[in-house]
């Protein structure tokens, strides 16, 4: 606000600033509804370049559904039919999966907020390898930290 005022001689509202701002924001990061279209295509890209890594999927439709793991061009043919509401995914690259053969045999879970207009909780699980360093095993976006959403991810 001040930097207006000292450039333009123009006082804005506070209103006015926040909405510009996030219109500067979606237009050079993209929008968060863009996000959670974009990342059906993301994860098949991961798929695709990083064979055997493990990406599982929640949808919810008029119906609370469990989609299971389908196939993603599966997922990406019915995003395309019907406007489906994203619920849970669960990520876990495939160099990761393999190196926890050597890492010391105790894992640490934890979950964090995310904050935006879809709030939502990232859940992951971490060990620690041979020299100290910690490697990541596995991620899941849900939609909240409730009995259910721990239950899923820890079954995956």
């Amino acid at each position: 606000m001040a930097t207006v005022k000292s450039i333009f001689g123009y006082q804005p509202g506070r209103k006015k600033i926040r909405d510009a701002k996030k219109l500067a924001m979606d237009e050079e990061h993209g929008s968060w509804e863009g996000s959670y279209e974009d990342l059906p295509f993301l994860m098949e890209v991961l798929q695709c370049f990083n064979v055997g890594t493990k990406v599982d999927w929640v949808f919810k439709e008029d119906e609370m559904e469990d989609r299971g793991s389908l196939e993603l061009t599966s997922i990406l043919c019915l995003y395309l039919e019907h406007e489906v509401t994203f619920k849970r995914l669960f990520l876990a690259f495939k160099p990761c999966i393999n190196g926890f053969e050597h890492c010391m045999p105790v894992i640490h879970i934890d979950g964090t907020h995310l904050y935006s207009p879809y709030a939502g909780v990232l859940l992951s699980v971490v060990t620690v390898d041979g020299f100290s360093h910690n490697l990541p095993l596995a991620f899941a976006i849900v939609e909240s930290e409730n009995v259910s959403s721990w239950g899923w991810f820890m079954d995956r």
